[in-house]
């Protein structure tokens, strides 16, 4: 049903974009370009404009048109705009095609298409969101954050001008906030969302983007260095933050939860091998010991695994147990 459901939308959005409209032949030959019909014939046509008709209130208009040896065109006239929305990789595309064209007419029609999307960290952001309030069968328990929408304009702006901007922030852990203007480098997402970003120095800062208040533009150039390969900086720690030095962990899980394990992609470096008891050894090479301790706290695996090396891990991680202890009031 699923798939039939996505076929009828697509074949809907093609009627739709179509200038004069589409006839029964060149709508059939369109969907089996697409892979939505197989060999097909015109009576499927027939039966997915009658569906989409009555059973999602589209309208189809028809008109004959004597170029056409008087065959009709078909063509949706109220297709919801909702539907048009872009994927991530789809609206990636466009900009890269926007900026390899000469023609300033092709240019300008594709900034056209992409004014109409909200940023693409914002979808990120609000997509599952958007299941949990649209749907009856799913949900979320864990906190959840709130990013202003026009903030989340003003970033993407920046990163993609290459301008900086100037907003009030106070980390979760200071007793103020100040005024900050960076230069913007890119966005991470984990339970929380985040911008990277160059202020005072070479060395990236992460900043919650919740956090961040009173967002301004600006017109000044960033100081964005243009060799910093951000997905690899990125890629370098076990989790958001990257205040330590490099570290190869090694850990190893029961049996019990092995089944479970070798489905998780905990890092890019990771390496995992099936011992002969059927428990697995995770290998990583990252920065982020905090935030791989915290992984370890997950209660998926919590207690059915060991630390082999190094042995900072396994000190860090002991303290941390022994200091979570002060919660307890006694």
């Amino acid at each position: 049903m699923a798939t039939k459901f996505r076929s009828l939308i697509i074949f809907a959005s093609e009627l739709k974009s179509s200038r004069n409209g589409m006839t029964k032949k060149e709508m059939l030959k369109r969907c089996q370009e697409l892979g939505l019909l197989g060999r097909g014939s015109i009576r499927t046509i027939d039966r997915w404009i009658e569906e989409l008709k009555l059973n999602f209130n589209f309208e189809i208009t028809s008109h004959l048109y004597a170029d056409d040896k008087n065959q009709r065109r078909y063509k949706v006239t109220n297709f919801p705009n909702e539907m048009f929305s872009l994927s991530q990789e789809e609206r990636t595309g466009l900009e890269i095609l926007k900026e390899s064209l000469s023609d300033e007419n092709h240019k300008n029609a594709i900034s056209k298409v992409l004014a109409t999307q909200q940023p693409l960290s914002n979808q990120v952001l609000n997509d599952l969101s958007e299941l949990i309030d649209n749907t009856s069968y799913a949900s979320q328990i864990a906190p959840r954050s709130k990013v202003d929408n026009q903030y989340m304009q003003i970033v993407e702006e920046a990163i993609k001008g290459y301008t900086k901007i100037r907003f009030k922030y106070r980390s979760a852990n200071a007793e103020k906030s100040t005024i900050q203007e960076v230069s913007p480098i890119g966005l991470i997402f984990s339970r929380f969302g985040y911008l990277v970003a160059f202020y005072r120095s070479k060395i990236p800062i992460v900043y919650r983007l919740d956090l961040l208040e009173k967002v301004q533009a600006t017109d000044k150039p960033s100081d964005r260095d243009e060799e910093f390969n951000f997905q690899k900086w990125s890629e370098q720690s076990f989790g958001i933050f990257h205040g330590d030095k490099t570290f190869r962990a090694e850990i190893r899980f029961s049996k019990k939860v092995a089944h479970s394990v070798k489905n998780i992609n905990f890092h890019s470096s990771q390496q995992m091998r099936v011992n002969k008891d059927k428990s697995i050894t995770l290998i990583v090479i990252c920065k982020g010991m905090r935030e791989l301790i915290y992984e370890l706290l997950n209660p998926l695996y919590f207690g059915e695994f060991k630390i082999i090396q190094p042995v900072e891990l396994q000190k860090a991680y002991q303290d941390y147990l022994l200091s979570s202890l002060d919660a307890i009031e006694v």
